[in-house]
């Protein structure tokens, strides 16, 4: 806030610097580090001839995204949709099944 760039980088240097004695159990960690968990959500949906049907996704970030584009938008939200993306692909193209499978 006061714009102190030396006092800034001593103190970025301070917070962010491994200990010798701790570069050990850093290396150790990370040999043992797994990827990132995504947990995605499956969609339910009445058929035409009124069953629950139930999508599930794979795990992956294109599961993740095929989740979210098959949960539907609620109303309230459409017009903010629009306002946010105003350029890109409308609400209706991403429900549709051409474009997630």
């Amino acid at each position: 806030a006061t714009a102190d760039v030396e006092e800034g980088i001593r103190m970025y240097k301070h917070y962010t610097s491994v200990p010798e004695d701790m570069l050990e159990l850093r290396n150790i960690v990370l040999a043992k580090k797994e990827p990132r968990k995504i947990f995605v959500q499956g969609v339910t949906c009445l058929t035409s001839d009124g069953q629950v049907d139930f999508k599930e996704f794979e795990a992956t970030p294109y599961g993740m995204v095929g989740s979210v584009c098959r949960h539907p938008i609620p109303p309230l939200v459409l017009p903010l949709f629009s306002l946010l993306f105003p350029l890109s692909i409308s609400p209706s193209v991403l429900l549709s099944s051409s474009f997630v499978s």
